[in-house]
């Protein structure tokens, strides 16, 4: 990332200001701003997204609504607010779509200066006009003026197999879907290369749909869940399987979790995503046990492509919140590339929210209670 300047610093800019009200103002923006960038690092997608659609709207209608001459911004403030909507707008279209635009390092750097820019002390930082896409896209996009739901699924290396759409349970909108691999699909064959291919969309956010109220389906549990079938190993690759026993939670009684399943996801050291699956809802709550009873899934990745891309491997307890009326992630646990093994293994439970870089890491309990899973490696001599 590029270094700021301490003359054109957040704070420094703030302390030159004498209106206190526009301070009031600047420092708002500012900590929204970081709020949406905290959500992007951190993986959130659908907060960082709603997050930057609230900013985007204020920005743009502060650009409409005021006016050079009156006084309440002058050309550059203008210019650079303008600038500051359409770098959100792009953002939220490469997060949603399969689009080259801003990173999440962009968006940082832009909140580490963002006092100065939308301040007009300094020009903005990013070439906007590089990016070429047509403002009505981006404002279906980045505003999900589009009726038609997206569907991003996960790709490594081949399409997914043919599916029938599942109504997912709790959810507020009865037309929303999600996919799930016909029973018996087989796997088609592998590709000659290894080198890793990621999904369009590089997120968890698996579906968008809209309703008056603009409704995510991220990372909804059907029926039968979303499990893949196994990849036939060969002499060059080999697969990992994960069986999902039990989870352990000191609150299992107490709390009583609604529809409790596991979102296994496979990313890599930047955080890109390739490949997740979801379990079908947990057997049965007892003690202060969840029990997945060795519901197993088969990743679709090779052994040596996670080791090529330094991947790990993410478990994310997911539940259902009756008062919200969304799915939630209670904590998470994960597997080095390099603890990949036959045999029973027991993982630490961490804070939420799941950390995919694995920068950011947690212990959710100091008990004794663990995600314990058994790992198959499957070659072709096995």
């Amino acid at each position: 990332m590029e270094f700021v300047n301490k003359k054109f610093s957040n704070e420094s800019i703030l302390s030159q200001i004498e209106d206190e009200e526009q301070v009031d103002l600047y420092e708002a923006w500012l900590k929204q701003i970081q709020n949406c960038v905290q959500c992007d690092k951190w993986g959130q997608v659908v907060e960082a997204v709603e997050a930057y659609q609230a900013l985007e709207r204020v920005f743009t209608i502060r650009v409409e609504q005021s006016s050079v001459v009156d006084g309440s911004m002058n050309t550059k403030q203008k210019d650079n607010t303008s600038k500051i909507a359409l770098a959100i707008k792009l953002r939220i279209a490469t997060i949603e779509k399969d689009f080259d635009g801003p990173m999440v390092d962009d968006m940082d750097m832009i909140a580490d200066r963002f006092v100065a820019i939308i301040h007009g002390a300094v020009s903005f930082p990013l070439p906007l006009e590089e990016y070429d896409i047509e403002q009505k896209d981006l404002d279906k996009i980045a505003r999900f003026e589009s009726m038609t739901p997206l569907k991003d699924t996960i790709e490594v290396l081949h399409e997914v197999p043919s599916a029938q759409p599942i109504a997912p349970p709790h959810s507020p909108n009865p037309s929303a879907t999600t996919m799930t691999p016909s029973a018996g699909a087989s796997s088609p064959p592998l590709s000659a290369t290894t080198k890793l291919k990621y999904a369009s969309s590089q997120t968890p956010l698996d579906e968008r749909v809209k309703n008056s109220s603009y409704v995510y389906i991220a990372n909804a549990v059907v029926n039968g869940g979303a499990l893949k079938p196994p990849r036939e190993p060969s002499e060059d690759l080999s697969f990992f399987s994960v069986a999902i026993d039990r989870i352990g939670l000191k609150d299992v009684e107490s709390f009583g979790y609604i529809d409790p399943y596991v979102v296994v996801t496979v990313a890599d050291a930047r955080a890109c995503i390739i490949d997740q699956q979801q379990t079908p809802v947990a057997r049965r709550q007892e003690g202060q046990y969840i029990y997945f009873e060795d519901i197993t899934v088969h990743l679709e990745i090779s052994i040596q492509q996670m080791l090529e891309g330094n991947c790990g491997i993410f478990f994310e307890l997911m539940h259902y919140k009756s008062k919200k009326g969304k799915n939630s992630c209670r904590c998470w646990a994960f597997m080095e590339h390099d603890e990949i093994e036959d045999g029973p293994i027991a993982l630490e439970l961490y804070k939420k929210p799941a950390d995919y870089q694995r920068k950011s890491v947690q212990l959710h309990s100091v008990k004794d209670l663990f995600l314990h899973v058994k790992g198959f490696v499957r070659t072709a001599s096995k």
